[in-house]
């Protein structure tokens, strides 16, 4: 009905002294915590601990629990195919932005390391080496979970083009964050995940996250002008999503 009365009537409630961008304090928030991250950032209050708790917990709460800004492959493959939502989500399309460009252009990952909410909280529960609830994979185990993130990622790729209305919410534990309507399955695999995490450090995060692991694949390293395996993987998926129409 929204939609219909946007497209049917000239003036509506969303235009307003800020421009035709549909403003709520939660996007105002956002971006008020975006432009906040990149000051701390600089001036190197994360160092401080103290205030590195008091950040997570702000971001667990405003970005995480109160305006439910995550990134995720869902919404990457959402706004990949039908447009980016600035009108009405300005405040997520700024910390998509953040989160796609930071990788590139600052040679770090600003997103995953300051402003994931599903992140801050593995960051507070995280075990210290001496903790009793810490415990360590194999080498082997290690490998093998490392390219897990990877892993999903290439098939929830080859999923969207083989069924593009496929849903990729279900894949990552991110939707939990939208509670009011979020399913109990989304809400089990988030506590399940934050479970893991409270005993093998940031577990989701290195072993789990298919979001991360595209992130850090646009990070700009040292050795990002070598071909590496990433790379022909990702060229290996071009050429059957542009060959599959004439393949299916």
């Amino acid at each position: 009905k929204r939609a219909h009365q946007q497209v049917s009537t000239p003036q509506t409630d969303n235009t307003s002294w800020l421009g035709p961008i549909r403003w709520t304090i939660a996007d105002i928030i956002t971006i008020s915590t975006l432009i906040l991250a990149a000051i701390f950032k600089y001036s190197g209050a994360y160092r401080k601990r103290s205030f590195r708790r008091i950040w997570l917990l702000w971001i667990v709460i405003a970005i995480g629990l109160w305006a439910g800004n995550l990134v995720s492959m869902a919404l990457i493959a959402g706004w990949s195919a039908e447009g980016i939502a600035w009108s009405l989500a300005p405040g997520l399309a700024a910390i998509t932005c953040v989160a796609m460009l930071g990788p590139p252009l600052t040679k770090g990952n600003p997103y995953c390391n300051h402003l994931c909410p599903h992140g801050a909280i593995q960051q507070l529960i995280r075990p210290q080496a001496k903790s009793m609830r810490y415990r360590k994979l194999t080498p082997t185990l290690r490998w093998f979970l490392g390219r897990l993130p990877g892993f999903t990622l290439c098939v929830a790729y080859l999923a969207l083009v083989l069924i593009p209305t496929i849903d990729l919410a279900s894949w990552e534990p991110f939707h939990a964050y939208l509670f009011r309507i979020a399913s109990w399955s989304s809400l089990a695999f988030a506590l399940a995940s934050i479970a893991i995490s409270a005993v093998l450090p940031m577990g989701y995060c290195r072993f789990g996250c298919p979001t991360g692991r595209l992130l850090d694949y646009l990070k700009r390293t040292a050795t990002s002008d070598r071909l590496q395996l990433a790379d022909l993987t990702a060229v290996t998926l071009l050429i059957f999503a542009l060959l599959s129409p004439h393949i299916l």
